[in-house]
């Protein structure tokens, strides 16, 4: 029988065991959980997955359109070749909040 548990040590150090736990000789293995990163994971695009993509007939056609998109809107500093995630998550939130943050 296998029973686990996540439990939080508190500054005493001290953890009990629930009574309901069998008398007998058992083994207790002790793993720290890892700390939750501040920063989530985001997925990276790699220039050899880029150039893969674009030798997608669809992706070709797609750039023989007559018209380019316009990429002014983007700030100062973002291309859509060094565009991430993250990026286009803050543009979003900005976008949503600005009225908000301007009250403050």
């Amino acid at each position: 029988m296998t029973i686990e548990q996540t439990v939080e040590v508190p500054a005493s150090r001290i953890v009990q065991f629930s009574p309901e736990l069998p008398v007998g000789r058992f083994r207790v293995v002790f793993f720290p959980e890892p700390e939750p990163s501040a920063e989530p994971v985001l997925p990276k695009v790699t220039r050899a997955e880029i150039a893969a993509a674009r030798q997608d007939p669809v992706m070709q056609e797609l750039d023989k359109l007559p018209v380019k998109p316009d990429w002014s809107w983007l700030p100062e500093g973002l291309t859509p070749e060094n565009l991430t995630n993250k990026d286009i998550r803050d543009l979003r939130i900005k976008e949503r909040y600005e009225k908000y943050l301007r009250l403050t």
